[in-house]
């Protein structure tokens, strides 16, 4: 399941990153831009993760990796 995971991750950088420049990409309500999309996507998967980790008690430090959402805009 891991390997399926992070195969459909890389699916999904790879599909955003051949997006054209100005283009959006359909997306629930409104089209989106790509690098919007993906931003998405990385808070979707820590909030849940987070949300996990949580309900089991634990607690996830927030990483450099992280630096996506908690940069401020320059």
């Amino acid at each position: 399941m891991l390997a399926r995971f992070r195969a459909e991750g890389e699916a999904s950088a790879e599909a955003l990153a051949a997006v054209q420049v100005r283009r959006t990409v359909p997306w629930l309500v409104d089209p989106l831009p790509p690098a919007v999309l993906a931003c998405a996507g990385i808070m979707e998967l820590f909030g849940h993760g987070q949300d996990i980790a949580e309900s089991l008690g634990m607690r996830k430090p927030a990483t450099d990796r992280l630096r996506h959402l908690f940069a401020s805009p320059s």
